[in-house]
């Protein structure tokens, strides 16, 4: 199964997101996908694809705004079977 999770608020690395959830799935055989908005760049860990949109938590008005419109473009390129937030 395929399964997106975003966030514009957690960390790559928050432990709920990442590692409880994320990482769990991907060792029960789940193609998973994390997309963000840090800054850090793409990368693969723990088998999870992290995808960065760009630095978007510590301006709130941008990150309600401006993140959620390349939020939706990304989500809309990606094609999964499940999306949770």
């Amino acid at each position: 199964m395929k399964i997106i999770h975003f966030t514009t608020v957690h960390p790559r690395d928050d432990v709920r997101v990442f590692y409880k959830q994320c990482t769990s799935l991907v060792l029960l055989g789940n193609e998973v996908t994390l997309i963000v908005a840090d800054g850090l760049g793409n990368e693969i860990k723990n088998g999870v694809e992290i995808i960065d949109i760009g630095n978007y938590r510590t301006q709130r008005a941008k990150r309600l705004f401006e993140a959620q419109k390349i939020l939706k473009t990304k989500l809309s390129s990606l094609d999964a079977d499940i999306y949770q937030f």
